[in-house]
Parts: structure tokens; C-alpha cells; sequence
């Protein structure tokens, strides 16, 4: 018996093989697989391949990231969100890119960052946070849980932590998410602001 051989659950149809076979070689990829890859691998026909991934990209299902010329796809361990998600959250919430770019910022996010800390949030979205040069989220990318979302290593549940800047402390959770392109970000929400005495 060849040991290199790996059995693929047989499927009920070729639409469902297809998928089946796709997300079976992604699953058992340590890195991820371009479209070439999983051509090779399944036999499949590239652009079969390319509508299945986007498919599932736009699922949140996997995640898409580009080393040199080509796209390397995964499966994504992220929570898939929309902007709609961002809107009914009850909490400050802000959303970043993979590259520290910030996507969007709900309405209590701007109330506590410009009101609470004193941070201009006119025109925060599309810039990136190194750009800010603000204590608060120079202190935020360095926290480890912010790291571990950044790179996927933290489970969909994400994770509380404690932040304490000169101007205010509070709780966040730093959830590893995927935008529904497929590209991976993270979203940030703030509970419990506490302003020292005089600041308001």
C-alpha cells in the first residue's frame, strides 16, 4: 500500500466532490494552497477552483493572503463579519485590516475615543494606526492578544485583556476576524471605559 496516498470522503455528486476535495486538501495544508496547488492535487480545472474559493471566501470560510504573484488560500479559524455587524454592536467597537488599517469604527467607538480620550476621529478610517501616533493604539498593537488575532493564533472566541493609557483603562476583546473578500482583519471592542477624576 502507497503511504503517500490519502483517501478524499467519497461525495454524493461532482458539485459536492469538487467542494470536498478542495476543502479536504486545505484542511490537511500546514500553509495554505494557490489555486495551481489544489489544481494539481485535485485535477480539477482552475477556474472551477477560483469559484469554489470565492465562494467560501465569501463564506469566511478561507482566508486569502498573496506570496509574490500568487494568492495562497486557507481555512480560516476567523469569525466572518459584515459591516451590518459592526453597526449593531452595543459596545465601542473598531475594525482593522491585516496591515493596521482601520476599516471602521462604530458610533460609540467615536463617542469614547474623541469624547473620553480626546482622539480626532473625523477622518480615523483608511489610515493606518502607526499614522496616529496615538499612546492608546501604540499601546493596543503591542498588547500579545492583538499580535496573536493579527496571525490567526487565537481561537474564534477571542480574548479579553486590560488596557491602562495616561488618559483612561478599560477592557477589551480582540476577536481575529475575516472580511467577506476573504482578507483577514481584527475587531476591537472596548467595555468599561474609566476616565481618571477631572477628565471627561
Amino acid at each position: 500500500m502507497d503511504t503517500n496516498t490519502v483517501n478524499v470522503p467519497s461525495p454524493r455528486n461532482s458539485k459536492e466532490s469538487g467542494l470536498n476535495m478542495i476543502m479536504f486538501h486545505l484542511r490537511n495544508s500546514k500553509f495554505g494552497l494557490s489555486i495551481s496547488d489544489i489544481a494539481k492535487k485535485t485535477g480539477l480545472n482552475r477556474n472551477t477552483i477560483s469559484r469554489y474559493l470565492t465562494i467560501l471566501a465569501t463564506l469566511g470560510q478561507v482566508e486569502i493572503r498573496t506570496v509574490g504573484p500568487s494568492h495562497v488560500y486557507q481555512l480560516s479559524e476567523r469569525l466572518p463579519i459584515s459591516p451590518q455587524f459592526l453597526a449593531v454592536q452595543p459596545e465601542p467597537t473598531i475594525v482593522v485590516n491585516n496591515e493596521g488599517i482601520i476599516l471602521a469604527l462604530n458610533s460609540y467607538m467615536r463617542e469614547s475615543l474623541g469624547n473620553t480620550l480626546g482622539i480626532d476621529t473625523e477622518n480615523l478610517v483608511g489610515k493606518n494606526y502607526k499614522e496616529l501616533n496615538s499612546e492608546l493604539f501604540n499601546i493596543i498593537t503591542a498588547l500579545p492578544e492583538y499580535v496573536n488575532a493579527l496571525n490567526g493564533k487565537m481561537p474564534t472566541v477571542g480574548a479579553w485583556t486590560y488596557l491602562e493609557t495616561s488618559a483612561a483603562r478599560c477592557r477589551l476583546w480582540i476577536l481575529p476576524i475575516i472580511f467577506f473578500d476573504g482578507i483577514p482583519g481584527i475587531m476591537i471592542q472596548a467595555e468599561t471605559w474609566i476616565c481618571p477624576e477631572g477628565r471627561k
